[in-house]
């Protein structure tokens, strides 16, 4: 098994003259203040790479696991927004016990819980329960959600060192490292950081997005297919690429729909909207909320939430589009605070009230 030690440049080069003589041994440069003992540690882990444990690149060391160093026994790689949420049957006496594993996240953990009982109703309780996730010596790993691939990236690690025991980290301190990357394959990637001590130990392995360079562009290739019953029906599309499209950045994504309101469907939460605003912008954002009940109701899509909800948003449309209906009858934007009735708005909005007489709401 490889594993990769990081340590400053000059980590074994000032220690190597004085490893020779442990008895005599003194830390030089920015180290002189640390202790003896600490020094011959460190002579120690230098010399063990010196004999052949490892070679030092570029202020890295690579090579196989060093008998000095404590091994990480398991690598951190679940971080859960979100720990628990679930739902449990309590004993007769309201008790419930539930084993679950802690998330390697360093952080507190916050739960409370509701309960509901045919009798008593529902009840939330008191107080919240806090548990910690914690371990005296970690890695922090501070990651973008993404990156482009091609640029350079400085990732950020911090050690934390909670224990009594200096390290290269002192004791009760923290030291931040930073590694350049350059991402050459899109898609997620894994960033692993192992840090070892003769102490402690910890290892980390967190996801990164790599997203390609250039601006996103899509483009829609809508076929229509006569379809006979028990016939297969086989259609080849060309799917042209600009010049300019950049490498292993291309998808594709196919859908077949058998009906021409599908599409819009798929994206009711946007095209559903609570009509507010001017008269204008109140039937703008009424119509599609008609056009769509009508549809459901007739293609029996109709659930009970949508219903309820279309229900009051064309109620509260219906009502606020009366304040600008002016005492000649027609519509304007401001109702009779407007020197005149707008034509078209007014037969925009009867068009669209008639409209909603199908869905018997009005």
């Amino acid at each position: 098994m490889q594993s990769v030690y990081v340590i400053p440049d000059n980590y074994c080069r000032d220690r190597i003259p004085n490893c020779k003589v442990f008895g005599k041994a003194v830390c030089t440069g920015a180290y002189q203040s640390w202790s003896q003992d600490n020094c011959v540690g460190y002579c120690g882990f230098c010399m063990s790479l010196q004999h052949g444990a490892g070679t030092a690149t570029g202020g890295s060391i690579t090579g196989n696991t060093n008998p000095f160093l404590k091994p990480v026994k398991r690598t951190r790689k679940r971080f859960p927004e979100t720990w628990m949420w679930s739902s449990h049957l309590t004993g007769i006496d309201g008790h419930l016990n539930i084993t679950a594993v802690l998330p390697d996240t360093i952080t507190a953990w916050v739960a409370s819980a509701f309960v509901v009982n045919k009798r008593s109703g529902f009840s939330l309780s008191t107080s919240a329960a806090k548990i910690v996730g914690f371990k005296d010596f970690f890695i922090s790993l501070n990651l973008p959600y993404s990156v482009i691939r091609g640029e350079e990236v400085a990732l950020q690690v911090n050690l934390f060192n909670y224990q009594n025991t200096n390290m290269s980290v002192l004791a009760g301190e923290s030291t931040s490292v930073y590694f350049p990357i350059v991402p050459r394959s899109l898609g997620p990637i894994y960033i692993e950081v192992t840090a070892q001590s003769s102490e402690a130990a910890d290892g980390i392995r967190r996801e990164l997005l790599v997203e390609p360079e250039g601006v996103l562009q899509e483009y829609n290739t809508p076929v229509i297919l006569q379809v006979n019953h028990n016939h297969p029906v086989q259609s080849n599309v060309s799917v042209p690429m600009p010049l300019s499209v950049v490498d292993a950045s291309q998808r594709i994504r196919v859908s077949i729909m058998g009906d021409f309101v599908v599409p819009t469907l798929h994206n009711l939460d946007r095209l559903i909207q609570l009509p507010t605003g001017c008269g204008e912008q109140t039937i703008v954002k009424l119509a599609p909320d008609v056009y769509v009940a009508n549809y459901l109701k007739k293609s029996n899509q109709y659930s009970q939430e949508m219903k309820e909800k279309l229900t009051s948003y064309m109620e509260k449309g219906y009502q606020n589009e009366l304040r600008y209906q002016r005492t000649d009858g027609s519509f304007s934007a401001f109702g009779n605070s407007d020197s005149y009735g707008n034509m078209w708005l007014s037969a925009y909005v009867i068009k669209t009230f008639q409209k909603s007489k199908d869905a018997y709401f009005y």
